[in-house]
């Protein structure tokens, strides 16, 4: 199993819908068989509008996620797991967030084309989260700031490639699921701890306005 992100403004939506691409003459129906595993597509794609509208300054406004597969793996793990997958690495991905601070979608791409231009494909999950927190309109800040500490990011496949029995990529070893929990747990601790203390950064800068204005 490989886990990748990226980010963008605008496209993706369109491109899960199409599967148009530069490089493929193909499109989704013709290459792919389409399985929705979570989420609510029309809301996600509403919403990375918006942002864009009153966020025009930001450098993207969405993550997607992708989650390979070896043909194994799917078998292995069937829709099902696959689905069971997906809502964990949501929930670490934005561990600290409420389900009213977030929206996402998530399909499963299982190919009917298995080589397209020489490259062989496998099964695969996109998952698309707008950056937008919808309580405060401030941008949403993975855990463990996965896109800037791949150590993070690491962690993360590890832990799952463990959990749910899978293969671990190429430059990876499997490592024991205790050790790796332990380790999960602490990185999702420092992140209330980050936030905790910001909060409280906050709280006192607030107290000292109001000092000041009285």
């Amino acid at each position: 199993m490989v886990i990748r992100i990226n980010t963008a403004k605008t496209g993706v939506m369109e491109y899960l819908k199409t599967g148009r691409r530069s490089d493929c003459p193909y499109l989704r129906e013709e290459k792919d068989l389409v399985i929705p595993v979570g989420g609510d597509r029309d809301l996600v794609k509403k919403t990375i509008k918006l942002s864009n509208k009153i966020k025009p300054s930001w450098k993207h406004h969405y993550f997607h996620v992708t989650v390979g597969f070896t043909d194994e793996e799917y078998q292995k793990l069937q829709e099902t797991g696959v689905r069971k997958l997906t809502e964990e690495l949501i929930k670490l991905l934005l561990n600290g967030y409420s389900k009213k601070e977030y929206v996402y979608y998530a399909e499963i791409h299982y190919p009917k084309m298995k080589v397209i231009n020489g490259k062989e494909r496998y099964p695969h999950v996109h998952i698309v989260i707008p950056s937008i927190n919808l309580k405060t309109l401030k941008k949403i800040v993975l855990t463990g700031d996965f896109l800037k500490k791949k150590q993070n990011a690491k962690l993360i496949d590890a832990y799952l490639t463990a959990k749910y029995n899978l293969t671990p990529s190429i430059e990876e070893k499997k490592r024991p699921l205790k050790e790796l929990e332990e380790e999960v747990r602490l990185m999702l601790k420092r992140k209330k701890e980050r936030k905790e203390i910001k909060k409280t950064v906050k709280n006192k800068r607030s107290e000292k306005t109001k000092k000041f204005r009285l």
